[in-house]
């Protein structure tokens, strides 16, 4: 993973959605005492899927190491930029690096769904697809996910691997 950079919490409070780009790892306070982190995918015209990683800190500070032997928590989810970087309406999510070399990988099965009839669906390289309503069902919804949406979803996964 060369050409990472990452950098303090406190050097940007705020990242302008223009500015936001795959690649980028950011990192956002569940709760007073644990930060999560994750990775920015890619930027499509509809949408910004990103990565949730399995990586929990009771500090806002993640290594390049600690990235490279981290696992996707969930499926990656459509991120609400807007809300959570650019305009910071809901929890607090900052952009702490930036990885310029930042390929995509392992995310053949990374689908979503979204509109009605005809029925889609979109990978995370932004190519579209007509799925049946049916289809359209096991899909995840390519709706925006702000700070709520994901800390319910890590909620129930720390939750479940809890009760293993």
């Amino acid at each position: 993973m060369s050409e990472l950079v990452l950098w303090n919490w406190e050097k940007k409070k705020r990242t302008l959605l223009r500015y936001i780009e795959a690649g980028d790892i950011f990192c956002f306070q569940y709760n007073t005492s644990i930060y999560c982190f994750g990775r920015i995918l890619a930027r499509l015209d509809i949408g910004t899927p990103a990565e949730i990683f399995d990586y929990i800190s009771n500090a806002p500070t993640i290594t390049e190491k600690d990235i490279e032997k981290t696992a996707r928590m969930f499926h990656p989810v459509n991120l609400d930029v807007y809300t959570l970087f650019d305009r910071r309406l809901m929890g607090d999510w900052r952009i702490i690096g930036k990885c310029r070399s930042f390929q995509l990988e392992s995310v053949e099965n990374a689908f979503f769904t979204y509109g009605v009839a005809p029925y889609r669906k979109i990978d995370i390289s932004g190519n579209k697809f007509i799925i049946t309503k049916e289809e359209a069902k096991n899909l995840q919804s390519f709706g925006f996910f702000n700070d709520i949406h994901i800390k319910k979803l890590i909620k129930a996964k720390i939750n479940k691997d809890y009760d293993n």
